[in-house]
């Protein structure tokens, strides 16, 4: 599923780059992928939960959320990017990162965290989603106010979507080896 969604991901930026490029309003885009997103990253934590109340909280979260997307975007933010759907599924996430840390220290059993994809997973989101939250989520508002502020938030978000790349990337790389270990 990481893996997954990294091709999403890409797929989203060259396709989000190449609209702009060509001067065709690109927020749509965006609009279809961070609920796709969200879906993908409630999936792999639900999988790989260990508390029943935490699966039971992703099961009922994902449904608000999309009913909340679907009512900000006939409601409230009509047009554009809807910054409100990225700001409460990042908020979402962070939970879901903080909570699958928390499961990991509970545990009374050794962990690897080396190999641990979703721990990798946990802390590049936690990183990446807490700094995007003021940066994506008030784009627009940024822009508004100050176009030059907005486009040096913008490069915030490039530098931690490297990071998050990296932890991650880090993650799939040691899960590899691990699996290719095993067998």
């Amino acid at each position: 599923l990481v893996l997954l969604l990294f091709l999403i991901i890409l797929l989203t930026e060259l396709l989000s780059k190449y609209l702009v490029r060509k001067n065709i309003e690109n927020s749509w885009i965006q609009n279809l992928y961070i609920p796709v997103e969200f879906i993908i990253i409630s999936v792999l934590f639900y999988a790989n939960s260990i508390t029943r109340y935490f699966k039971i909280s992703i099961f009922v979260l994902v449904p608000f959320f999309l009913i909340f997307c679907l009512f900000n975007s006939k409601y409230l933010q009509i047009k554009g990017f809807e910054s409100y759907n990225y700001i409460i599924s990042s908020c979402i996430i962070i939970y879901y990162c903080l909570n699958y840390l928390y499961e990991l220290l509970r545990k009374e059993q050794i962990i690897y965290i080396k190999n641990d994809l979703l721990f990798w997973f946990s802390i590049g989101s936690l990183m990446f989603y807490t700094s995007n939250i003021l940066v994506t989520g008030f784009i627009i508002e940024w822009y508004n106010y100050s176009k030059k502020l907005a486009l040096n938030l913008y490069y915030l978000n490039i530098g931690m979507n490297i990071v998050y790349y990296i932890l991650t990337g880090f993650g799939l790389f040691n899960f590899k080896l691990l699996e290719n270990h095993d067998k």
